[in-house]
C-alpha cells in the first residue's frame, strides 16, 4: 500500500506542476475569446455551453464517470468497458440530434432551453450538435486516458489543448480588433467549433496511446453494472451540474444575454481556481476506489487539507484584485463583473469543499448523500434567484449562488462526520507531517526531473 501512496503523491505532484502553465494559459485565452466574443456573444456561448453540458449528462449518462470506475476496477473488461462506452457515447448522439431537430421544427418554448430564442437559426442547432460531439467524445477519451492511471499523457493532453487555443483564440481576437465592425457571430462560433474539434482529435490520438487494446462491442456483461453505477449518480450529477449552472436561464430571462455574458466571466474567473484542485480529484479518486475505508480516509483528510488552504488562500488573493483584473484584462464593458467576481470567489472555496466530499463519496459508492446534498443546492439557488435577479440582478445572482454552495457543503460535511471516522480537526487543522510530505515529495520530484 505504501508503494501506491507514493506513486499517487508522485502523479498529484506532476499534475499539480503542469497545471500552471494549464492555468496560466487557460487565463490568456480566456482573455482572447470572452474579449473576443464581447458582453452579449460571452453570453450567448456560455447559455450553448449550458445547454450541452447539461445534455451530456441527461442523454449521455455523464458517461465518463462510470467509465473510469468501471475501468479501474479489475473485475472488469477494460475492452468491453470502452466498448459500451463508445456504444453509448453514439446512442446519446443520436438522441440530441433527434431532439435538437423536433424543437428547432416545434419552435416553442422549450426550444429555448437550448439556445436563445432570438438566436434560435439553423445555424446554432447545428453548431450546438457538434459541438456536443466534440466535448461528449472528448470527456469520454479523457476518462479511458485517467482510468488507466496514465496521467502523464492527460497531463500532456491538458497542456497542449491550452496552448492551441491561447495561439488560435489570440488570432481570433486579433481579427475582431483588426476589422473593427460589428462582430459576426455565426463565424466565430464556426471558429470555435473548430478549435474544439482539434481539441477532440488530441484526445483521441492520446487515447490510441494510452489503450493499446482492441474495443469489443460485445459488452452485455458490462452493461448492468455500468448502467447501474451511471444510474446512482445520475441525479447526483444533475444536481451538481444545476447547483453551478442553474443561475444562467434565470439572468437570460430576467436581464438578458449582456448581463449573463458579464456574470459568466466573474463564474470563469473563480473557476480557474479549481484547476489547481482538479489534479488532486483526478489523481485521489482512482486510487481511492482501490482503497480500503481505513486507509482511504487517511489519505483523503491529508490531500483535504492542503488543497482547502491553497484554495482558500487563491481565493482571498482573487477577492483583492478582481477590482483591479476585470477593467485591465477584459476592459471596461466588463467592469461590472467585479462585484459578482468578488463574491463568487468566497463561493469558491465551498465549492471545492462539496467537490472533494462527493469525489470521496463516490469512491466508496456513497451516492445517495450526494443526491440529497446537491439538490438542496438547487433548490436554495432556485428560490433565491427567483427572489433576488429581478431586483438586484447578477450580484443577486452571485449571493444566491455563495448561499447555495454553503448550504450543499453543509449537508455533505455534517453526513461526513457524524457517518465516518474523519472529525473536523482532520479536515481543517494542519498536521505537523503535511508540509513536510509536502516538501519531500516536491523535492523528489524536481531531482527526478
Amino acid at each position: 500500500m505504501s508503494g501506491v501512496n507514493s506513486k499517487m503523491k508522485k502523479d498529484t505532484l506532476e499534475t499539480l506542476l503542469i497545471r500552471v502553465p494549464v492555468a496560466i494559459f487557460s487565463f490568456m485565452y480566456s482573455i482572447f475569446l470572452i474579449r473576443m466574443l464581447g458582453p452579449e456573444g460571452n453570453g450567448l456561448y456560455s447559455f450553448i455551453m449550458a445547454g450541452i453540458g447539461l445534455s451530456i449528462l441527461v442523454f449521455g449518462l455523464d458517461a465518463k464517470k462510470s467509465t473510469l470506475y468501471h475501468i479501474v476496477r479489475e473485475e472488469y473488461n477494460t475492452e468491453k468497458v470502452i466498448g459500451f462506452t463508445f456504444k453509448l457515447g453514439g446512442l446519446s448522439t443520436i438522441i440530441v440530434v433527434i431532439i435538437l431537430t423536433v424543437l428547432y421544427l416545434l419552435q416553442n418554448p422549450v426550444s429555448f432551453f437550448f439556445i436563445p430564442e432570438e438566436y434560435f437559426y439553423l445555424f446554432y442547432v447545428l453548431f450546438f450538435i457538434g459541438s456536443f460531439i466534440c466535448q461528449h467524445f472528448t470527456e469520454l477519451f479523457s476518462s479511458i486516458i485517467m482510468g488507466h492511471k496514465a496521467f502523464r499523457n492527460y497531463n500532456l493532453f491538458m497542456f497542449f489543448t491550452s496552448l492551441l487555443q491561447v495561439l488560435f483564440y489570440g488570432m481570433g481576437y486579433l481579427m475582431v480588433t483588426r476589422i473593427g465592425e460589428e462582430r459576426n457571430f455565426r463565424l466565430l462560433f464556426l471558429f470555435i467549433l473548430g478549435i474544439q474539434l482539434l481539441i477532440l482529435l488530441t484526445s483521441w490520438i492520446l487515447y490510441r496511446k494510452t489503450f493499446k487494446g482492441r474495443v469489443n462491442y460485445k459488452a452485455d456483461a458490462i452493461r448492468p453494472s455500468y448502467l447501474r453505477y451511471a444510474r446512482l449518480s445520475y441525479a447526483d450529477q444533475i444536481g451538481h451540474f444545476l447547483n453551478k449552472r442553474v443561475d444562467i436561464w434565470f439572468i437570460e430571462v430576467f436581464s438578458g444575454l449582456k448581463s449573463l455574458g458579464i456574470y459568466a466571466l466573474a463564474s470563469q474567473m473563480t473557476n480557474f481556481l479549481l484547476l489547481f484542485a482538479a489534479p488532486v480529484e483526478e489523481v485521489l479518486k482512482p486510487y481511492l476506489i482501490g482503497m480500503d475505508r481505513v486507509e482511504g480516509n487517511k489519505v483523503f483528510t491529508q490531500y483535504f487539507r492542503l488543497i482547502f488552504y491553497l484554495i482558500s488562500g487563491m481565493a482571498l488573493g482573487l477577492f483583492l484584485v478582481g477590482p483591479w483584473l476585470i477593467p485591465t484584462f477584459f476592459g471596461e464593458d466588463f467592469s461590472a463583473a467585479v462585484v459578482p467576481l468578488k463574491i463568487l470567489a468566497v463561493g469558491v472555496v465551498f465549492v471545492n469543499l462539496k467537490r472533494m466530499m462527493i469525489n470521496y463519496n463516490k469512491a466508496f459508492n456513497d451516492l445517495k448523500i450526494n443526491i440529497w446534498a446537491q439538490w438542496s443546492g438547487v433548490l436554495v439557488t432556485v428560490i433565491l434567484d427567483v427572489i433576488l435577479i429581478p431586483t438586484y440582478g447578477i450580484n443577486g445572482a452571485a449571493w444566491a449562488s455563495l448561499l447555495a454552495y454553503i448550504a450543499t457543503a453543509l449537508v455533505l460535511g455534517i453526513y461526513l462526520l457524524k457517518r465516518q471516522s474523519i472529525s473536523l480537526s482532520d479536515l481543517i487543522l494542519l498536521k505537523s507531517n503535511d508540509i513536510r510530505v509536502l516538501k519531500a515529495l516536491l523535492n523528489r520530484l524536481l531531482m527526478q526531473k
